[in-house]
């Protein structure tokens, strides 16, 4: 029974489970750490250290809209009208990316409490290696302008309404198009705030010279933040672009030439706005494609997997039908 309702769910739900229960299983045995750090230490653990991460209107909004979309979604999936249902499926994708956000919310704040230690010259240094002596970044310094620093700008902010706006265009093929992109998106999160939490590092922007400095909406980036973010290595701008864009080419090929231009400015914007080392960009590019070939394997074994679990539990019901009808029918050999 546990196993056919654990099947009912999208792999990149299951996946969305797991890492929240990750995060989750950190805060409570680090209730003490974090009530300290909030300043709500005088009253019980783990209400103190809650109430003091929830005091922030932002962490209100994480908490309350995976709610509202999870929500939405159940609404949409009832509704009599078949334009609401229709929705469902992205409300649905919709939902798990919520979830990305709020798990990327608590590994940023877990980098800075459990690794303190920013690897920058680390990275810096390997992109000296790779890169005659600099970085992307510092190369691109010399051809920084403000029209191409609004339009690298335009590139970079791209990414946060491609990554969902995908799949919708997946879903123009199929649904299983579209859940195997989801599942893909989402493996390559996860595995890259892994990493973060592994080589914490903040990027050229901080920790470089610079002799040009950069306008448009940069600053928009890093707004609010109380801390900058150890979100670096790897680029998963670079590694997400690369997922969307071997998605395209596998069920929506026409797309596919807006989907490589924009691939390039993304990873392009990366360096030029000085978010990212030249080795992030290798770094995840190379999950992309990582996942990009896992993704599909997984969804598909995953897909094979519900199948079963359907054919087993109608299987029982089948077998009752046809004992109650054949019991029903005088004289019948069977």
């Amino acid at each position: 029974m546990w196993a056919c309702t654990w099947y009912a769910c999208e792999l990149y739900e299951l996946m969305g489970a797991c890492a929240l229960a990750a995060v989750a299983g950190v805060f409570f045995t680090h209730a003490r750490l974090f009530a300290a750090i909030t300043g709500m230490d005088g009253h019980p653990l783990w209400i103190a250290a809650l109430a003091g991460v929830l005091r922030s209107p932002q962490a209100w909004v994480l908490v309350f809209a995976p709610l509202a979309l999870a929500g939405a979604h159940l609404a949409a999936r009832r509704s009599p009208r078949l334009r609401w249902r229709r929705a469902a499926y992205p409300l649905r994708a919709l939902f798990s990316f919520s979830i990305v956000l709020l798990v990327y919310r608590c590994v940023n704040a877990y980098v800075a409490v459990f690794q303190p230690w920013d690897r920058d010259e680390v990275l810096a240094a390997l992109d000296a290696r790779l890169w005659l002596g600099h970085t992307p970044a510092q190369w691109l310094d010399g051809i920084v302008s403000p029209p191409l620093t609004w339009l690298m700008c335009g590139a970079y902010a791209s990414w946060f309404v491609l990554v969902y706006a995908t799949v919708w265009v997946m879903l123009q093929h199929s649904q299983q198009a579209a859940a195997e992109y989801v599942n893909t998106a989402v493996l390559a999160f996860y595995l890259g705030y892994l990493t973060y939490l592994l080589v914490p590092a903040i990027g050229p922007a901080y920790t470089l010279p610079f002799r040009h400095p950069l306008s448009g909406l940069v600053g928009l980036f890093t707004q609010g933040q109380a801390r900058l973010a150890r979100d670096c290595f790897p680029s998963l701008h670079t590694g997400l672009a690369v997922v969307m864009a071997t998605s395209v080419w596998r069920y929506r090929r026409r797309w596919f030439p807006w989907y490589a231009a924009l691939t390039a400015a993304i990873i392009l914007s990366t360096m030029y706005l000085r978010f990212h080392y030249g080795i992030d960009v290798v770094a995840g590019a190379a999950l992309g494609c990582v996942t990009a070939y896992i993704g599909p394997v997984l969804t598909r074994a995953w897909r094979q997997r519900q199948l079963l679990a359907a054919a087993a539990r109608a299987w029982p019901r089948a077998g009752r039908v046809a004992t109650v009808a054949t019991t029903a029918v005088p004289g019948s050999n069977y």
